[in-house]
């Protein structure tokens, strides 16, 4: 008889034991002050910079700087495999401020066998000038700013078969106000023999 009662006691002792426990946790659950905290972990990612315009220049501004940009290759517009038009960019600037603008005047570029541009004693080989409507057109925005896209064929010189490979050019602009005029830095060397164009 002791044997059995032992067995029940004890399974009587397993059976409450349980509720206890469940009731033991959501006593600690509800108890006042105990609070859930999520925590997460990783590295936080600035906001992305609002798009904002250009500083603008300042009105009365008058260009006294210039980037003059010749493309690496001229081109074949003929298909006879004698390149014959060159394509460049003019950007001027009212130096210290950083925005290009556009101005009224004339630009001239000038090509000139090579090496004889630094020399500056002998004549271009020829010379294309933008002005006017010409110029109106070549105007141009990028994400540079205000430029000017040029496009000189060497066609004027009544041929592309021409009788020398290398050439410099330079470029210069000429204010409608009369004052001095505002030249590109060096020159611009470029291949224009048969087989360099693009």
């Amino acid at each position: 008889m002791r044997g059995p009662m032992r067995m029940t006691c004890a399974t009587r002792s397993r059976r409450h034991s349980w509720p206890a426990a469940l009731l033991a946790m959501l006593i600690a659950l509800a108890a006042p002050g105990c609070t859930s905290t999520t925590v997460t972990s990783g590295v936080a990612r600035p906001s992305p910079a609002r798009p904002h315009d250009p500083p603008r220049v300042p009105a009365g501004a008058l260009a006294n700087r210039m980037v003059f940009i010749v493309g690496s290759k001229p081109i074949d517009t003929d298909g006879n495999g004698w390149p014959d038009r060159v394509e460049a960019t003019v950007t001027l600037f009212a130096s210290p401020h950083p925005t290009p603008l556009w101005e009224a005047g004339r630009l001239v570029c000038s090509m000139y066998l090579k090496g004889q541009a630094r020399a500056g004693q002998m004549p271009p080989i020829t010379e294309w000038v933008f002005e006017g409507e010409r110029l109106e057109r070549a105007k141009a925005s990028s994400q540079v700013g205000r430029q000017y896209r040029l496009s000189m064929s060497l066609l004027d010189l009544g041929s592309d078969r021409l009788p020398f490979g290398e050439v410099d050019l330079v470029c210069r602009f000429e204010p409608a106000d009369g004052r001095p005029a505002v030249h590109n830095q060096g020159v611009r060397s470029l291949q224009i023999s048969r087989g360099s164009a693009n």
